[in-house]
């Protein structure tokens, strides 16, 4: 898990391997700047969809909110732990897809007031 903290906020990027799928997502958790911090974000979604080459798509922006975080969830890749002779090929995507978010994270977080 890659962990990038500004202040009292805490925003991360998760990698989830399931059996069969695969995924990277961008988690807010941060109870009371939450929606601070996925506004200011989606002020920007045309360059971060831009940015991310199409992996981040017009559909992605939908909020998911739990309780106290907003996850962020792009499509899943194809392949999981079961995928054992695919297992480069899926690790790689999720390290592109990590560094990608990466990037846009930092770069709009120090942003945010």
């Amino acid at each position: 898990m890659n962990v990038i903290v500004r202040g009292c906020r805490k925003t991360y990027i998760e990698q989830i391997v399931n059996k069969n799928d695969s995924n990277v997502q961008i988690v807010i958790d941060d109870e009371i700047n939450k929606n601070i911090i996925y506004d200011k974000l989606l002020a920007n979604r045309i360059d971060i969809e831009r940015e991310t080459g199409g992996l981040i798509k017009d559909y992605h922006w939908n909020k998911k909110e739990e309780s106290r975080r907003i996850v962020f969830t792009p499509d899943k890749i194809d392949g999981g732990f079961l995928d054992q002779s695919r297992w480069n090929e899926i690790q790689n995507e999720m390290i592109r897809r990590s560094i990608i978010f990466n990037k846009i994270l930092s770069s709009r977080l120090g942003k945010i007031p």
